[in-house]
């Protein structure tokens, strides 16, 4: 038994192609949405538990305003943080008039307040449908990947370099940067399902959603930081 897909126009795979549905796919389609369930659940808990602790000092008599304070924040972070998780992971860009746009209103919300700061000019990234989505998808999940990296803070840049065809850079810069190898072999795609985890499964997110919008990653290491390329596949 099998499914047909149809590729979008000027991705890698040819314009029709055949996905047979063996158990050996169909446990990577599980594995791969239980890991992402897991990252979910990792990105989510620690407001969850911190709103937790809030209503408990309620229950407790407090009404202070340090305690008020501490719901309202870990309830406002819940919020941002499922509203970009439901564009990153979900299906909810894929019927947006402008996925770009959502992507990038997504981005700057995450990042507010962050150590991170984004800077993503309105119009820097376009592609048509049905492209179009999944890349947005999968600039949004490598922003929130690269944020990570920047622990003492820095900036995120998108923007779409002066090459022929499509060609998209997101910069990381920052005094310090920590982005394991093994995340940059799951965006590269030297290693695959089987050696993904919770911590990794996002990178390897990024590069099927390029893949699947025509795209091949790359990327590069230098002093000053760390450099992610899309580019169209011929």
């Amino acid at each position: 038994m099998s499914e047909h897909f149809s590729a979008p126009e000027g991705a890698l795979e040819p314009a029709t192609f055949q996905v047979p549905l063996t158990a050996a796919t169909e446990q990577a389609d599980l594995r791969l949405a239980e890991l992402l369930c897991s990252r979910l659940c990792h990105d989510l808990v620690s407001p969850v538990s911190a709103l937790n602790n809030g209503v408990e000092f309620l229950a407790g008599g407090a009404r202070d305003d340090e305690t008020i304070d501490l719901i309202a924040f870990s309830a406002e972070q819940v919020s941002r943080r499922l509203q970009v998780l439901r564009l990153a992971f979900g299906a909810a860009l894929n019927q947006a008039p402008d996925p770009f746009g959502d992507a990038r209103q997504a981005a700057l919300k995450y990042f507010d307040g962050a150590k991170a700061q984004i800077d993503w000019p309105v119009g820097a990234v376009t592609d048509d449908p049905p492209a179009a989505a999944a890349l947005a998808r999968s600039l949004l999940n490598a922003l929130m990947l690269l944020g990570e990296a920047l622990t003492r803070g820095g900036t995120l840049t998108v923007r779409r370099l002066d090459l022929p065809g499509s060609v998209f850079e997101l910069a990381a810069r920052g005094p310090r940067i920590t982005f394991e190898l093994e995340l940059e072999a799951m965006l590269d795609g030297r290693v695959g399902i089987g050696d993904a985890t919770a911590r990794t499964v996002q990178a390897l997110l990024v590069r099927h959603l390029a893949v699947l919008a025509g795209y091949s990653l790359s990327i590069e290491r230098a002093q000053e930081g760390l450099t992610l390329i899309l580019e169209r596949g011929a």
